[in-house]
């Protein structure tokens, strides 16, 4: 059965940041980026979302429930770490799934402190903190100017983001 997993990634106006750099009160969050990983496709997609978790629109459950679909699986596993805004948003996507397209539909949460247990997600993460920070220099440095974070480009380039990671990957045989 597929495991689909979710993780945040912050930008603030310093940086690019993973939840576990950021320290209390240090930066002002400028977007909450939400990354999905599927471990049978390497399917790796990421998202701009207005708020960490549900949010009153439920945007970033829709985000996750179109990627579910698009990848066509009958069966999932949604697998988050034990983040409860996270954990609201694969409740949501597991309700909209089993009422629309998904024969069977499960949630997964790792053991509490296991840094292991979500790592596939974890290095999609890594990999999109990465990318992005990379295309983003590359783009200044192309039209000699600095792109604040807070630009119109920066949810399209964080998508593009999770596009090249999906299909520029190279797997194991080459």
């Amino acid at each position: 059965i597929p495991i689909i997993a979710c993780d945040c990634l912050l930008v603030t106006k310093q940086a690019i940041l993973r939840k576990e750099e950021l320290s209390e009160g240090s930066h002002e969050i400028l977007m909450n980026v939400l990354v999905v990983k599927d471990a049978m496709s390497k399917f790796s997609g990421a998202h701009v979302v207005p708020v960490k978790g549900l949010g009153e629109d439920r945007y970033a459950a829709e985000k996750v429930r179109r990627d579910v679909a698009w990848l066509g699986h009958s069966r999932v596993i949604l697998k988050s770490d034990n983040e409860p805004a996270i954990v609201a948003v694969t409740k949501e996507v597991l309700k909209s799934l089993k009422v629309e397209v998904i024969d069977q539909a499960a949630s997964a949460a790792p053991p509490a402190y296991d840094s292991k247990a979500n790592g596939s997600v974890e290095n999609a993460v890594r990999l999109v903190q990465g990318l992005l920070r990379t295309l983003k220099v590359c783009l200044e440095r192309r039209i000699h100017q600095r792109i604040p974070a807070e630009h119109a480009i920066m949810p399209w380039l964080v998508h593009h983001t999770a596009w090249l990671l999906t299909v520029r990957s190279r797997s194991h045989d080459g």
